[in-house]
């Protein structure tokens, strides 16, 4: 789906009210956010709004759509590996286990005839997405951990 297709879906399909109410509800004047999600004349949608659309109605589809565009994919991190957890050493740990999944899920599926099935494909993708969420998670610890040595005088420039 296009990204303003989908901009324009959710704004249509907010309830209650529509678009006019979800403009309010992001803080923009209604005539002007019903010509941005149109694309009428001039008028634009901004990536703030966008991401307020996005959590303001929880309908991830302009998030899909951006990502689809790209080429990419969306994976939602598991509450457990939330950015702001200041866990590093259990970060660390997940990020350690789920590049072993992926290297086994990969060892797998070569091992069997040398070739990758749709279905291996599948596995390996789900385990690397798995990873890359470890990952995130452990990156997002260590920021938190800096920056409550920075707050706490600890850290160094």
């Amino acid at each position: 789906m296009d990204v303003m297709q989908a901009a324009f879906n959710v704004a249509e399909d907010y309830r209650p009210g529509g678009a006019a109410a979800l403009a309010v509800a992001v803080g923009k004047n209604p005539t002007t956010f019903s010509h941005e999600v149109h694309g009428t004349g001039a008028a634009k949608l901004g990536v703030l709004t966008a991401v307020k659309m996005t959590k303001r109605t929880g309908d991830l589809r302009i998030l899909l759509a951006f990502a689809a565009e790209c080429g990419q994919m969306c994976l939602p991190l598991p509450n457990s590996l939330a950015p702001d957890a200041d866990d590093c050493m259990r970060a660390m740990s997940e990020t350690s286990r789920e590049f072993g999944e992926l290297c086994q899920q990969v060892c797998l599926s070569l091992g069997h005839d040398g070739e990758i099935s749709n279905n291996e494909l599948e596995r390996i993708q789900r385990e690397g997405g798995e990873l890359m969420a470890a990952l995130q998670s452990l990156m997002g610890s260590l920021q938190v951990r800096n920056m409550r040595g920075q707050v706490q005088g600890q850290s160094a420039p």
